[in-house]
């Protein structure tokens, strides 16, 4: 007996987990240090909590009712849902030195323009994360490291 599985959940945990990642992409570019000399202190960090407010709350919402209505997902999906929980567990690991090639150090002057890098730091995390996990899961017992 097969568990079936449901469609537009599988979808919102592959694309939450990448969210997650491009999120903590733009985390990297305060996190490094300094931009053109201005010193680093902590309400610039808090920037990040700033997205808390009742029109996210909204839009998350409306994404949770559009994704309830697809029906079927493809096998790709399906099978990177099953893994997105070992993606979570591993993606800082990837997402440190990704973002170090990328920002090439200095965040004032990155590789790729940051409206490029952010996103290209998240989709490559993922990316990593997902072959990884893919890897992992092959190795018996691994459900029990990477769910």
């Amino acid at each position: 007996m097969t568990k079936e599985r449901i469609a537009f959940v599988d979808y919102i945990r592959v694309v939450a987990c990448l969210l997650v990642m491009v999120v903590h992409a733009s985390e990297q570019f305060y996190n490094m240090g300094p931009i053109s000399g201005v010193e680093m202190d902590t309400p610039m960090m808090e920037w990040s909590w700033e997205f808390c407010t009742p029109n996210v709350l909204l839009a998350t919402f409306g994404a949770f009712l559009l994704f309830s209505c697809i029906q079927k997902a493809p096998r790709w999906i399906n099978g990177l849902a099953k893994l997105t929980f070992g993606m979570y567990l591993m993606h800082i690991f990837f997402l440190v030195f990704i973002a170090e090639w990328i920002i090439g150090g200095d965040v004032a002057h990155p590789l790729l323009p940051v409206w490029l890098a952010i996103p290209a730091i998240g989709l490559l995390t993922f990316l990593c994360c997902a072959v990884t996990t893919k890897f992992l899961s092959l190795i018996p017992g691994s459900k029990y490291v990477i769910g």
